[in-house]
């Protein structure tokens, strides 16, 4: 495989998942703000249940935000070792 491909395709896929981070983000912060309800407003649930669920809720973003943290890391860590290929050790001359 061309070393230039997997280097655009990388690219790629980072932008992509930077912009789920982002998606993420906002939606946690806009619903901790009271910006974005996530309920129906003739919803019938008590508050108690409302409260549990958008705990849940942002529980389950912040571990999609998590994911996509370990993704990027992971990303950087291979583009790394496209630019930077590790050199085999060199054999050792015994005398």
């Amino acid at each position: 495989m061309d070393l230039q491909y997997l280097s655009t395709q990388t690219d790629k896929l980072l932008e992509d998942e930077y912009l789920e981070l982002a998606r993420n983000k906002i939606a946690y912060f806009r619903i901790q703000t009271g910006e974005l309800d996530i309920f129906p407003k003739a919803s019938p649930l008590t508050k108690e249940q409302k409260a549990i669920q958008l705990s849940e809720h942002l529980k389950t973003i912040d571990k999609n935000i998590k994911r996509v943290e370990k993704t990027i890391r992971a990303i950087h860590d291979f583009q790394k070792s496209l630019s930077h290929p590790k050199t085999p050790p060199k054999a050792k001359a015994n005398h």
